[in-house]
Protein backbone atom coordinates (compact mmCIF):
# COMPACT_ATOMS: atom_id res chain seq x y z
CA UNK A 1 0.00 0.00 0.00
CA UNK A 2 2.75 2.09 0.91
CA UNK A 3 4.51 1.61 -2.40
CA UNK A 4 0.88 2.81 -4.15
CA UNK A 5 0.93 6.13 -2.12
CA UNK A 6 4.24 6.93 -3.18
CA UNK A 7 3.52 6.13 -6.83
CA UNK A 8 0.41 8.92 -6.45
CA UNK A 9 2.55 11.55 -4.31
CA UNK A 10 5.18 10.81 -7.23
CA UNK A 11 3.38 10.99 -10.14
CA UNK A 12 1.26 14.23 -8.61
CA UNK A 13 4.67 16.13 -8.08
CA UNK A 14 5.94 15.10 -11.45
CA UNK A 15 2.77 16.41 -13.29
CA UNK A 16 2.71 19.80 -11.20
CA UNK A 17 6.34 20.50 -9.53
CA UNK A 18 9.05 18.95 -11.50
CA UNK A 19 7.57 18.70 -15.18
CA UNK A 20 6.94 22.53 -14.53
CA UNK A 21 10.51 23.37 -13.77
CA UNK A 22 11.73 21.20 -16.57
CA UNK A 23 10.43 23.27 -19.26
CA UNK A 24 9.81 26.83 -17.61
CA UNK A 25 11.13 29.62 -19.76
CA UNK A 26 10.37 32.14 -16.57
CA UNK A 27 12.37 31.21 -13.79
CA UNK A 28 10.96 33.38 -11.83
CA UNK A 29 7.37 32.09 -12.36
CA UNK A 30 8.31 28.89 -11.85
CA UNK A 31 9.67 29.12 -8.56
CA UNK A 32 6.70 31.04 -7.13
CA UNK A 33 4.33 28.59 -8.90
CA UNK A 34 6.01 25.91 -7.37
CA UNK A 35 6.02 27.45 -3.97
CA UNK A 36 2.33 27.82 -4.64
CA UNK A 37 1.62 24.49 -6.00
CA UNK A 38 3.82 22.67 -2.81
CA UNK A 39 1.68 25.04 -0.32
CA UNK A 40 -1.50 24.31 -2.04
CA UNK A 41 -0.33 20.14 -1.73
CA UNK A 42 0.48 20.15 2.06
CA UNK A 43 -2.81 22.91 2.80
CA UNK A 44 -0.11 25.33 4.64
CA UNK A 45 1.21 23.06 6.88
CA UNK A 46 -2.29 21.18 7.41
CA UNK A 47 -1.37 17.67 5.48
CA UNK A 48 1.95 15.62 6.56
CA UNK A 49 4.64 14.81 3.57
CA UNK A 50 4.34 11.59 3.48
CA UNK A 51 7.29 11.11 1.48
CA UNK A 52 9.55 12.68 4.69
CA UNK A 53 7.61 10.15 6.71
CA UNK A 54 8.63 7.24 4.62
CA UNK A 55 12.06 8.78 4.46
CA UNK A 56 12.81 9.22 8.25
CA UNK A 57 10.09 6.39 9.65
CA UNK A 58 11.41 2.36 10.24
CA UNK A 59 10.38 2.04 6.31
CA UNK A 60 12.85 4.12 4.75
CA UNK A 61 15.28 0.94 4.11
CA UNK A 62 12.27 -0.79 1.51
CA UNK A 63 11.30 2.47 -0.02
CA UNK A 64 15.12 3.69 -0.54
CA UNK A 65 15.73 4.07 -3.98
CA UNK A 66 11.87 5.44 -4.69
CA UNK A 67 12.40 8.15 -2.00
CA UNK A 68 15.88 9.27 -3.45
CA UNK A 69 14.34 9.44 -6.87
CA UNK A 70 11.54 12.33 -5.82
CA UNK A 71 14.22 14.09 -4.37
CA UNK A 72 17.01 13.86 -7.02
CA UNK A 73 14.70 14.78 -9.29
CA UNK A 74 13.16 17.94 -7.46
CA UNK A 75 17.01 18.57 -6.74
CA UNK A 76 17.66 18.01 -10.69
CA UNK A 77 14.50 20.36 -12.28
CA UNK A 78 15.13 22.85 -9.61
CA UNK A 79 18.82 23.43 -9.69
CA UNK A 80 18.83 23.32 -13.32
CA UNK A 81 16.07 26.22 -13.86
CA UNK A 82 17.62 28.18 -11.27
CA UNK A 83 20.90 27.74 -13.61
CA UNK A 84 18.86 28.70 -16.92
CA UNK A 85 17.80 31.82 -14.74
CA UNK A 86 21.46 32.99 -14.72
CA UNK A 87 23.23 31.92 -11.37
CA UNK A 88 26.37 29.50 -12.01
CA UNK A 89 25.78 25.51 -11.83
CA UNK A 90 27.12 25.63 -8.23
CA UNK A 91 25.54 28.15 -7.01
CA UNK A 92 22.32 26.88 -8.47
CA UNK A 93 22.61 23.56 -6.70
CA UNK A 94 23.19 24.76 -3.40
CA UNK A 95 20.25 26.91 -3.86
CA UNK A 96 18.35 24.28 -4.57
CA UNK A 97 19.31 21.98 -2.04
CA UNK A 98 18.80 24.65 0.25
CA UNK A 99 15.36 25.14 -0.94
CA UNK A 100 14.71 21.70 -0.48
CA UNK A 101 16.10 20.94 3.25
Amino acid sequence: MAAEVLGEIDNWFELNIFAPLRSSEEPAGAVAAMIAAVDGYFRSGQRVCLVGVIALGASRDMFAVQVHGYFKRWDEALSRLLARAGLPARTARRRSHDALL
